[in-house]
């Protein structure tokens, strides 16, 4: 069971219905009988009666027992969230979480122009894995996401957001700039090019984070370039928040590394090339958490629906 659940089963105390509970809560009728089934199964009791029940007692003789410990616990979470909301208010860093290859140009793109205008706030990028994300982003560790993604198909990583997720997470969907490069060995023949079509590189090995295995969606506009399909492509799957080993694999001969960014990286025995036909404009997903409150956050929030065009999802 989750703090959410327990709320939903406090507001059916309070107010004496699952309808009336739901109405509060804005959640539906049958979400809220979700929840508070859910922590009846959990505790292995019938906290409420469903029919029969007079004089408002609603409540099973069970029910009436656990009820103080139950708004205990509703109690201490309300206080834990306003401590939290407290301490992020007294710091000045914004924490970001997003996946390299996902979100790398339009994290850097977004900090570099929110630094100008909030220089007071440093911004820590996380690159993690989409579990993690979510993670993040339910217990507050993280203050929001950034993740780029193929905008013909955006719903499985949706998808796989909420299913990721216990809280209700707020995702909005919005249009950037951003440049694909490839990482290619400094020694490799078309590193002396300006730029490099992905078609001369449909038989190297492509190293492709290890979210792409469960999201080929996310990687659409790169086999588009290549001119095959995500299962014809040669491809190793690697961690790509551990950057310098990635950029050593490439150094070495043992793949080619697309990224999205819009900074220069050195790594020696690497050279960084501008994809030939790479769509600038792109589409990302901004997630966050209803629940944050937090200055820093707002201050983000404010200046991300001020500069793009947001769609709730």
């Amino acid at each position: 069971m989750n703090i959410k659940e327990l709320n939903s089963v406090v507001a059916v105390y309070q107010y004496k219905s699952f309808a009336e509970a739901a109405y509060q809560t804005s959640f539906s009728i049958s979400a809220v009988s979700k929840h508070v089934q859910h922590v009846e199964n959990e505790l292995g009791i019938q906290l409420f009666r469903r029919k029969n029940y007079k004089n408002n007692k609603l409540l099973t003789p069970e029910g009436e027992r656990l009820m103080p410990y139950i708004l205990q616990l509703t109690d201490l979470s309300r206080c834990l969230e306003q401590m939290a909301e407290e301490l992020r208010s007294q710091s000045e860093t914004l924490t970001v979480g997003g996946i390299e290859l996902m979100s790398g140009g339009v994290i850097d793109k977004i900090q570099a122009d929110f630094s100008m205008k909030y220089p007071d706030v440093t911004v820590e990028n996380n690159y993690m894995h989409l579990r993690e994300i979510t993670h993040g982003i339910d217990t507050m560790e993280l203050d929001c996401s950034l993740l780029l993604l193929n905008r013909d198909s955006p719903d499985s990583l949706i998808e796989a957001i909420r299913q990721g997720s216990s809280e209700e997470l707020r995702i909005r969907m919005g249009h950037s700039e951003t440049q694909l490069q490839i990482a290619l060995r400094s020694s490799h023949p078309l590193a002396g090019r300006e730029s490099v079509s992905l078609r001369d590189l449909a038989d190297e090995t492509f190293l492709l984070d290890l979210d792409a295995a469960q999201f080929p969606e996310s990687v659409l506009s790169i086999t588009h370039l290549i001119g095959r399909s995500f299962d014809q492509i040669r491809k190793k799957y690697i961690d790509s928040k551990r950057q310098n080993m990635v950029l050593a694999i490439v150094a070495a001969g043992g793949g080619v590394f697309p990224r999205s960014d819009m900074q220069t990286v050195e790594f020696p025995g690497v050279t960084f090339r501008p994809v030939k036909g790479a769509p600038t404009d792109v589409t990302f997903l901004f997630v966050s958490n209803p629940r944050n409150t937090g200055s820093n956050f707002r201050k983000f929030q404010k200046f991300i629906e001020t500069e793009f065009d947001l769609e709730e999802m």
